[in-house]
């Protein structure tokens, strides 16, 4: 008994490989999720700015368009150009990449260079970093264009020959700025940088690389044949990310590429670099964070949108309102009594705002409308008991479709029946959508009315 309960739990409290692929809800991203909505909102509050709130919404939903079909695709494309099968020797397209790489990077770091002969110091080192950035970022882009006919292996090659030509190119100017360091401090300084733009070559290859391939496979999941089957995976796709993907999921250069091979998720580089010598194994574990950051970045910035977005992914998730035992399920498991109960104290309760009825009494019930009402209107906004009519009115929508589905029932209409299921299985799902929207309306109203931004900050501080 006790192995079939665990089998058949549906939550977890910390995620797993196993979790994960079972889609089993984990505590710890609902509390992460829940953390960071109040987090973004207090930033925006903080800071009196919603950008990111807005640029959150808007970049979300194009970083869910991903089907099993096009994760697939997306593993076989970017497995294909790492075998190295292709020499670079073998392919001029590559040695024109690599020359016209040296070429532009050798003419840039020339001239940016030159523009550090006032600097002195940190500005210095800093100054040569940024650039460092700048000509990787435009040596793969050079190497990426052409990713279709040259392998990873080109490419890391191209990014590793530029970033010497860059540290030499900017050893000339450098010197010449610098002049009084002893030599061995110089020599030293060279031969960090040279690693440092090393290592982010080799790894912004392999990062780069992933995008054209998730760039591509996604936009092939966009063709019209596959349009409807890609949008219908955005709501499982962004509930997995809310409640089943949490902080132990360790980022991976592609959905699913872990299982391929390790070295491609964050989990499996961190093994390896156990294995390094100490100086190394800091540095790497450093760098390995520090780039690895900006997926947790991008898992965070979706979460955060959850108040927004997951309403609609709840009322538009066609895969769950197309199954017909869930239909059936959310229809008999309503609570049409208690329903009924429920919708009638929110009658009341919008009848007595707007002035419809002074004094109610039932049976031993007896309420004075006139010291109700101010109560109502401190913790209830009255423009949002609208939210409450459209639902009660949904609800009675929803009792009348009901009532002509238990009459078909009698006539042995099934097919009409399907037809009567999916349209009471979508009000109900509404109905549940504008009471959220109505509570959360509410929750700003009483969190703005009270100011408790602020009475949460002045109680830290």
């Amino acid at each position: 008994m006790e192995n079939q309960e665990k089998t058949h739990k549906t939550w977890v409290w910390t995620s797993t490989e196993n979790s994960r692929e079972k889609q089993k809800l984990s505590v710890l991203a609902v509390v992460e999720t829940i953390f960071f909505v109040l987090l973004t909102w207090f930033v925006a509050w903080y800071f009196d700015s919603y950008i990111h709130i807005v640029t959150a919404i808007l970049i979300a939903p194009l970083l869910l368009l991903k089907t099993p079909k096009s994760i697939d695709e997306g593993i076989a494309l970017f497995m294909a150009g790492i075998e190295f099968k292709e020499k670079i020797t073998q392919n001029k397209q590559s040695i024109g990449v690599l020359l016209l790489s040296a070429a532009m990077n050798f003419a840039v770091s020339y001239f940016l260079a030159k523009q550090l002969l006032g600097a002195e110091g940190w500005q210095v080192i800093l100054s040569v970093i940024f650039i460092i950035y700048i000509e990787i970022v435009i040596v793969m882009i050079l190497a990426i264009t052409t990713i279709t006919t040259i392998t990873t292996a080109a490419v890391i090659i191209t990014t590793a020959l530029v970033a010497a030509i860059i540290t030499i190119a900017i050893a000339g100017v450098w010197v010449v700025i610098v002049a009084e360091w002893e030599k061995l401090e110089m020599l030293y300084t060279f031969t960090v940088t040279f690693v440092v733009a090393s290592i982010f070559s080799i790894v912004f290859a392999f990062m780069l690389h992933s995008l054209v391939v998730k760039f591509w496979v996604t936009a092939k999941s966009l063709h019209p044949n596959r349009l409807i089957n890609t949008l219908e995976y955005i709501p499982i796709n962004y509930r997995e990310q809310l409640t089943v993907n949490d902080c132990r999921y360790s980022p991976e250069l592609l959905p699913g590429i872990g299982k391929e091979n390790s070295i491609f998720q964050a989990s499996g580089i961190l093994k390896k670099i156990k294995n390094t010598g100490n100086f190394f194994k800091i540095f790497l574990y450093i760098f390995m964070y520090s780039v690895w950051l900006f997926a947790y970045l991008y898992r965070w910035s979706i979460k955060s949108t959850a108040w927004f977005y997951y309403p609609l992914v709840y009322l538009s998730d066609i895969k769950k309102i197309r199954n017909e035992k869930k239909e059936e399920r959310a229809i008999t498991d309503q609570g049409w009594i208690g329903a009924v109960l429920f919708n009638f104290f929110a009658t009341l309760v919008v009848l007595i705002n707007f002035d419809v009825i002074e004094d109610f009494k039932c049976c031993s019930i007896n309420i004075d409308a006139s010291k109700i009402k101010p109560l109502l209107n401190s913790w209830i906004d009255p423009l949002s008991l609208w939210l409450v009519i459209a639902s009660i009115v949904l609800y009675i929508i929803a009792i009348s479709f009901y009532s002509l589905r238990k009459h078909r029932e009698k006539q042995n209409t099934f097919e009409k029946n399907i037809f009567l299921n999916k349209i009471i299985h979508w009000i109900i799902r509404l109905k549940f959508i504008l009471w959220y929207v109505f509570f959360a309306w509410n929750l700003g109203f009483i969190w703005q009315k009270f100011d408790i931004w602020n009475v949460i900050f002045n109680a830290i501080m």
